[in-house]
């Protein structure tokens, strides 16, 4: 494992056989590239900066990655999810609330499947829209083949009239009943902050 707030220095090591890496402090998008990482099957990134960027990770570049974390701090970067067909596990945190990551993870999930098949955790530090969230499950845990099924999904809270259906999705089960909540954020808001909690 490799641990350095100056990304920059990879450039000048050669490190083809390294299989965990930290980065911290990265500041651009070109810090990610051209690293000759093929092994490298676990990878945690810091973004920062001031500006916010655009940031994805070149499949060909991390043809191994099995397990990637990124915390994009506080200012609002982009993070474009690329075809890690290997990726088993994903972790998003931010300081930012409202923190977009999440719903844009579900409908790059929902829209493109195939980008990351193998995935089977997430793990979010803010909440998702929670009917984006029942449908990307709906959609991944049920009759797509050569797609592995969500088994962990994290959220810092989940609703105790939710926990059931989405309980019964990660297990692969169909629910008897139709869902009948509003399941937006929005209308959610009195379950998630419930002030006599």
């Amino acid at each position: 494992m490799l641990s350095t707030d100056n990304p920059d220095i990879l450039r000048h090591t050669k490190t083809p056989n390294l299989l965990r890496l930290n980065l911290w402090s990265v500041t651009s998008p070109l810090q990610l590239e051209g690293l000759d990482l093929r092994r490298l099957v676990r990878l945690s990134i810091r973004l920062s900066g001031k500006e916010p960027l655009t940031y994805s990770l070149d499949p060909s570049e991390y043809p191994a990655l099995a397990e990637l974390s990124v915390n994009v701090a506080w200012t609002p970067h982009v993070w474009v999810q690329t075809s890690l067909i290997l990726l088993r596990a994903i972790k998003i945190t931010s300081f930012l609330s409202p923190d977009p990551h999440g719903n844009i993870l579900c409908v790059s999930l929902l829209y493109n499947p195939e980008l990351l098949p193998s995935l089977q955790q997430v793990f979010l530090s803010d909440f998702v829209e929670w009917d984006l969230l029942f449908l990307t499950l709906k959609r991944r845990n049920f009759g797509l083949k050569d797609v592995q099924k969500i088994q962990s999904f994290t959220v810092p809270f989940i609703p105790f009239e939710f926990r059931r259906h989405l309980a019964l999705l990660l297990n692969g089960q169909q629910s008897q009943e139709d869902f009948e909540y509003d399941a937006s954020l929005e209308a959610t808001r009195s379950l998630v902050c419930d002030p006599e909690v």
